[in-house]
């Protein structure tokens, strides 16, 4: 998932901020922010009440499928977020199939990309479209394009690649190791006004601290919570299911992209 780098405290360089957002977006429970030589396995070891992580994940699946329309905010904050100097990043996405998305990536209280996806037709506007993607507008302005515009090989394009991807469910690329861990029963915990069923799991074994899980799924089954807590930074993702949601619009007003500059981003 989304990393802050070896200082999570500190406001993030802008022209490290695309990359930022590209990270901000695939929840993923196995990369280490800080990886370590890996020890031998220890063998896994389930309590009376404990359930595989893959068990619950299929089970989320099925519910899945009924799901059209979703949104999500991921919230990355230092362990010790009290503390004045420590800068948060968050990304809201909103999604409605089968592919019109909106996505809002801030540093702090700075916004550093807004990007809408409506019939193929990407809109983007920030601090970041107007520091290195497309110069020529301020971070208030909205520039509007399609895939075919975008440079061969430059981080805009890795980002156009997301935001057109498939539309999958959150946990398809989870690993087999991770799959077959064990998950604690945790009780029920509020989220958004909605009661979901909490699990507890985590990929430490001797000499490692690893990466520690909460998981948690609304009463139909669906992703409602992840917590992931690792070398310091707490990333949080929730999920949430509106049952009449605001129709996502390419902006008016928006300027059309000639052409790019050479290398975008």
């Amino acid at each position: 998932m989304p990393r802050l780098g070896p200082n999570p405290r500190r406001l993030i360089p802008i022209a490290s901020l695309m990359a930022c957002a590209l990270l901000l977006q695939a929840c993923s429970f196995d990369t280490d922010p800080d990886p370590t030589p890996t020890p031998a396995p220890t063998p896994v070891v389930f309590g009376p009440d404990d359930v595989a992580v893959g068990d619950l994940i299929d089970e989320s699946r099925d519910a899945w499928t009924a799901v059209d329309s979703w949104s999500t905010r991921m919230l990355i904050d230092a362990a010790d977020s009290d503390n004045a100097s420590a800068t948060s990043s968050s990304t809201i996405e909103r999604v409605i199939l089968p592919g019109d998305r909106y996505v809002q990536t801030m540093n702090g209280d700075t916004v550093v990309t807004e990007e809408i996806v409506v019939d193929g037709t990407i809109s983007m506007r920030g601090t970041l479209v107007s520091s290195s993607i497309y110069p020529e507008v301020d971070a208030e302005t909205w520039i509007t394009f399609t895939p075919d515009q975008v440079p061969a090989g430059s981080v805009l394009e890795q980002r156009v690649d997301y935001l057109t991807a498939p539309l999958a469910y959150p946990f398809d690329t989870v690993t087999d190791e991770t799959r077959a861990l064990p998950a604690h029963p945790a009780g029920e915990i509020e989220v958004e006004e909605r009661t979901c069923n909490a699990y507890d799991f985590s990929t430490a074994q001797d000499g490692s601290d690893g990466i520690t899980y909460r998981i948690a799924f609304d009463d139909e089954q669906r992703p409602c919570q992840l917590v992931r807590t690792a070398g310091g930074v707490i990333e949080t993702t929730t999920w949430t299911y509106p049952e009449n949601p605001e129709p996502i619009e390419n902006p008016a007003g928006a300027v059309q992209v000639v052409e790019f500059p050479t290398s975008p981003g």
